[in-house]
């Protein structure tokens, strides 16, 4: 790299003056930049600090000019320069960044690995953690590599993607290049907390940096091998990332306040640790937002921040965790429905049909996926009288078999009775469905055998589908939810908030409101309803009856294209002002009394 005298002697045509300092001529400015950042303030007392080195560095690699990959300051990431800099002033230091989701830590990480690398890079070792190599590519190790193939001209690296890691390479003839220096991803995700911890005690170099990015997903030996072996090097930084969720995680464990979790509270912007500092991003508090402005698309807009807090809840987990930055005063769950908005939205309520309804069900047999009770729930689907599409649940039938009937296996005596109930119900095949996830698919095939292959399967394991998650969210069900049934799960909460889905009775109600939900990092954030066996065990009992009441969500999804509709209101319309002149156009004759009262 570049050479520097700070008591020179008498001047030369071999050097000039800058910042004070007397630099060879043939030192580039880039190289001055990444040695006075990484000297500081203290080598460097007439230069612009080691942010405004950091940025200038930042603009000459990715700047305005650079059409492969640029990196735009903005409020958010000047505060985590900020921080990181100043961090940097201590041999051994610890920052860590909570934030919501969308307010640029990745990227910013991504910078600061490759530029603390660039400035001694055959020294300097940058450890950056993941879940895995498969979810990394997707967040911190994939803007790295973009990063690093967007840099103009040579850089003293070869990457090499499919493991993982960039090695030192001068890139001349000479030059073997070296695994004791570079930038490597390490999968650190908790059912490998121990070959993690192996990996990470093992790097030595005089300069260490460790991003740990998903920290609340990693096991906590990630920290601990910080603490005890990485911090022994000549010079160390490790920089946390993450999106809190548990006070006892490992995040949770970085990042805890010196006088304790009592002495902040919401409204903390930052805070003492143990070991450094805290920094937080809370996402209500958004550069747009501050702007008034959408400055920054790719950080939390007005427009999403209102779609979360709707259809989260700004009390719920995902909330805090996904906007606030913050750890929720909930709880490390919360409930997928809630009573209160059961009774808001009037989902306990009946419909009032402006058509004939048609009518529905679904079978959740209690053999295919870990039930403890067959339950049949049939329901209604239409147009209210607010000319909305509604979904109303009926009632529901738990399903038994006769033991004394030996010569019919119970798998078929299930199937039989379905069909009849369904039958004398005047439910057609085609609007009727069952569970055909697990044991669900040969099941499967005694349904058609027995009855119909036009009834629907509804499969609970799997990938979430590609259906919008809802209608304020065009986003494919599987980059919001973890899986299948998650989606299942959720997709009644939008449609219980326009006003779409009535006939909740209370032991409905406990149900849906037992089951509660957390968050999984990958990709992004996506939601994780609580499997089924946790619930068990936990409440005593499987949601068999709501898993039902849910499949009849699904299947009109799936059939009808049954989703949330905004446009219209269900308070105060003029439809609903003039609920007598709809009657008139009503069969009543084709309906049950207890639909129309």
């Amino acid at each position: 790299m570049s050479s520097i005298t700070v008591n020179p002697p008498a001047p030369s045509s071999d050097v000039e003056l800058q910042w004070g300092v007397w630099w060879k001529k043939t030192d580039n400015q880039l190289m001055r930049h990444l040695k006075a950042f990484r000297l500081g303030p203290s080598e460097i007392p007439g230069g612009l600090g080691r942010a405004g080195h950091f940025k200038a560095i930042s603009d000459m690699l990715w700047g305005p000019n650079n059409k492969r990959k640029k990196f735009v300051w903005h409020p958010w990431a000047e505060r985590m320069l900020e921080e990181a800099c100043e961090a940097m002033e201590k041999p051994k230091s610890f920052l860590a960044i909570a934030g919501a989701a969308s307010t640029g830590k990745s990227d910013f990480g991504a910078v600061w690995a490759i530029v603390n690398f660039l400035c001694l890079p055959s020294k300097t070792m940058v450890l950056v953690t993941s879940t895995s190599l498969k979810d990394s590519r997707k967040r911190i190790w994939g803007a790295i590599r973009d990063y690093w193939q967007a840099i103009p001209g040579r850089a003293p690296g070869k990457l090499v993607d499919s493991v993982g890691l960039i090695r030192f390479d001068m890139g001349t003839k000479d030059s073997t290049g070296s695994d004791r220096s570079g930038i490597s991803l390490i999968a650190a995700e908790k059912s490998k907390d121990k070959e993690a911890y192996g990996k990470l005690i093992g790097f030595k170099a005089p300069r260490v940096l460790l991003i740990a990015d998903e920290l609340p997903e990693l096991g906590e030996s990630v920290v601990g091998a910080a603490y005890s072996n990485l911090a022994v090097n000549p010079w160390f930084q490790m920089v946390g990332l993450g999106n809190p969720a548990s006070y006892y995680d490992a995040f949770g464990v970085f990042a805890k306040p010196k006088a304790g979790w009592a002495s902040i509270n919401s409204e903390s912007e930052e805070w003492e640790t143990d070991r450094g500092k805290c920094l937080r991003l809370d996402g209500e508090k958004s550069p747009n937002i501050s702007a008034g402005s959408t400055l920054y698309p790719w950080l939390i807009t007005a427009d999403f921040l209102e779609q979360q807090r709707e259809s989260l809840g700004e009390n719920s987990n995902a909330y805090w965790r996904m906007i606030r930055g913050y750890w929720s005063p909930t709880g490390a769950a919360d409930g997928i429905y809630s009573e209160a908005d059961i009774i808001k939205f009037k989902a306990d309520q009946p419909a009032i049909w402006l058509t004939p309804p048609v009518k529905i069900a679904a079978l959740d047999p209690a053999f295919t996926n870990g039930g403890d009770r067959t339950a049949l729930y049939f329901g209604w689907y239409g147009e209210n009288g607010d000319g909305l599409k509604t979904l109303c649940f009926d009632r529901v039938e738990f399903l038994r078999e006769d033991v004394t009937k030996t010569s019919v296996p119970r798998s078929f005596q299930i199937v039989q009775t379905f069909r009849d109930r369904c039958i004398s119900n005047g439910v057609a095949p085609e609007n009727a469905c069952f569970d055909a996830s697990g044991a669900g698919k040969p099941f499967g095939d005694i349904v058609a055998r027995e009855w119909s292959n036009r009834v629907v399967r509804i499969d609970f394991g799997g990938q979430a589908s590609e259906l919008p998650a809802s209608v304020s969210d065009p986003t494919p069900s599987n980059e919001r939810y973890a899986n299948r049934v998650t989606e299942i799960w959720f997709g009644a909460k939008e449609l219980m908030r326009t006003g779409q889905i009535r006939g909740v009775t209370a032991t409905l109600a406990r149900e849906l409101c037992a089951r509660t939900y957390s968050t999984k990092k990958g990709s992004n954030m996506r939601l994780v309803a609580e499997p089924k066996p946790d619930m068990k065990m936990r409440i005593g009992k499987s949601p068999d009856e709501a898993d039902a009441a849910l499949m009849l969500v699904a299947l009109c999804r799936e059939k009808f294209g049954f989703g949330a509709d905004r446009k219209s209101e269900t308070k105060n319309s003029p439809t609903a002002r003039n609920l007598g002149g709809l009657f008139s156009r009503l069969n009543r004759a084709n309906l049950p009394k207890t639909l129309l009262r």
